[in-house]
């Protein structure tokens, strides 16, 4: 019963962070804390309803490996910091169930590895399509995607469906990086004003008044550098300044939760089966 509070609670906790982040691209830090405190306190409940402490001691490596996970996506300007902590929420409170041979927490991640890197795509193109601005697309990067999809539909039809999908996101992301730097510098960017900064933005222009001056960072603003801008602001030097607008990536998560749930470790069942690819999807989807 305590599994099922458990993972509702992680769904719930996806959901709100997923409507926060779509309608804002911002997780407010007191919801991302609320979360890993209410995941500490389940834990432990989980570890004294069960009479097995190893349930909890185990959310540490899981809490450890996650967070580094979503630090390292932080740092390379993949993720905001709200997505680190929701996903160290999670490493909390999703690490271990008794009973398990593999933790959970490892199928969450593989889990993530895969679906996280076929979410980025069509989440940009629909950017792309959806933007006034219009999006050129030349000949080369036309030509490119052609060869893409061709090499795609050859990868599916002579490896299995794992390394046919891990490749064919390697190949479509390969085929197709020129016309997403075209849409990332079209599309995802825009004027905001300084009340509206908040830590974690990402400044696309270098800030320079007197002799003090605030430079883009792949981590974003601190919360040191959002005060400097607003003491500028209050003192009418500056209004508004360029920042880049990243994709919602906290769906993301949400969507993993829910394939780890109904499915399990995709990549190992992918991994394991000897059939087609048609039989295998066949397969997963019964």
């Amino acid at each position: 019963m305590i599994e099922i509070i458990i993972l509702g609670t992680a769904l719930a906790m996806l959901l709100i962070a997923s409507a926060y982040d779509m309608k804002w691209k911002y997780i407010p830090d007191y919801v991302n804390y609320s979360f890993i405190i209410i995941a500490i306190i389940l834990r432990i409940a989980y570890a004294i309803e069960t009479n097995n402490w190893m349930t909890a001691i185990w959310s540490i490596p899981s809490t450890a490996i996650l967070f580094i996970f979503g630090y390292s996506m932080y740092k390379t300007g993949m993720w905001g910091g709200g997505d680190t902590k929701l996903v160290t929420a999670l490493g909390v409170l999703i690490s271990w169930f008794q009973g398990e041979t593999i933790p959970y927490f490892l199928d969450y991640l593989a889990n993530l590895l895969l679906i996280g890197g076929f979410y980025g795509v069509p989440a940009i193109i629909i950017i792309g399509l959806m933007s006034k601005e219009k999006i050129k697309i030349k000949a080369l990067d036309k030509a490119m995607m052609i060869i893409g999809v061709i090499t795609c539909i050859i990868l599916f039809n002579v490896m299995n469906l794992l390394m046919a999908l891990l490749l064919s996101a390697a190949v479509m992301t390969g085929s197709m990086s020129r016309l997403f730097k075209e849409i990332e510098k079209k599309c995802f960017k825009k004027d905001a004003r300084i009340p509206e900064l908040m830590d974690g933005d990402w400044l696309l222009e270098e800030i320079k008044i007197g002799r003090k001056k605030i430079t883009p960072k792949k981590e974003g603003l601190s919360k040191k550098e959002v005060k400097q801008l607003m003491k500028w602001y209050a003192q009418g030097k500056i209004k508004t300044v360029k920042i880049k607008d990243g994709i919602a990536y906290v769906p993301a998560l949400l969507i993993t939760l829910i394939a780890t749930m109904m499915i399990g470790n995709i990549m190992l069942i992918l991994s394991t089966y000897g059939l087609s690819n048609a039989e295998t999807i066949i397969n997963l989807l019964q």
